[in-house]
């Protein structure tokens, strides 16, 4: 079992954004786990079509742009750490299914509190959150061929498609993995450019 990773540069390992040292805008908070998840596709992205896409152009996934992938094995992975999907096909409907009913726009905690209630809720009977490289294994096995694709042809077609359209993988199925060392082995390394399918081995 695979999962993959992109990046403009060409890593022997990754690591969590605590470990690397790299903050986000507002630097690295002690108490925010956003800066321990190292975060992956379920399969390669589809990199010839990202330019009909993204047809206005993508910071990162626009043509001509020379890309790192980055396979690790799953067996490789620690036994115990945590793990979360985002973007998944059932949180997405859970959430137009949530947003009709409430507002987001008052900015209410309560609103805020429930909705992690229900998707916590969700998560957990669908194998979507988990604490174990078992977990995993069985989540993944649950997963049809070209997630990835899929998820980003459904993005584009969706009608909120335009104020996500600037983020690596707004409404596209993607796993964060939250290992205690912030450390994974890289097993594969392939360069490509987005507009090709065309892969080049270098590890």
């Amino acid at each position: 079992m695979k999962l993959y990773h992109y990046s403009d540069n060409q890593y022997d390992q990754l690591q969590s954004r605590r470990v690397s040292g790299l903050p986000g805008p507002e630097g690295i908070r002690v108490s925010d786990d956003y800066f321990d998840h190292i975060s992956f596709f379920f399969d390669p992205i589809p990199s010839k079509l990202m330019p009909e896409i993204f047809y206005k152009g993508h910071p990162f996934w626009h043509k001509g742009h020379k890309l790192y992938e980055h396979v690790i094995e799953v067996d490789d992975l620690e036994d115990e750490f945590n793990f979360r999907v985002v973007e998944s096909e059932r949180k997405t409907a859970l959430l137009d299914e949530f947003s009709k009913e409430h507002n987001w726009e008052d900015d209410n905690p309560k609103t805020l509190a429930l909705w992690n209630v229900e998707l916590f809720k969700m998560q957990k009977k669908y194998g979507e959150v988990g604490f174990n490289k078992a977990a995993l294994k069985a989540f993944l096995k649950t997963l049809p061929r070209d997630v990835t694709r899929y998820g980003y042809l459904a993005a584009k077609a969706r009608p909120d498609f335009d104020w996500g359209y600037n983020k690596y993988a707004a409404n596209v199925p993607h796993i964060m993995l939250y290992v205690r060392t912030g450390i994974i082995p890289v097993k594969q390394v392939f360069e490509l450019t987005i507009g090709s399918d065309t892969r080049k081995k270098v590890v």
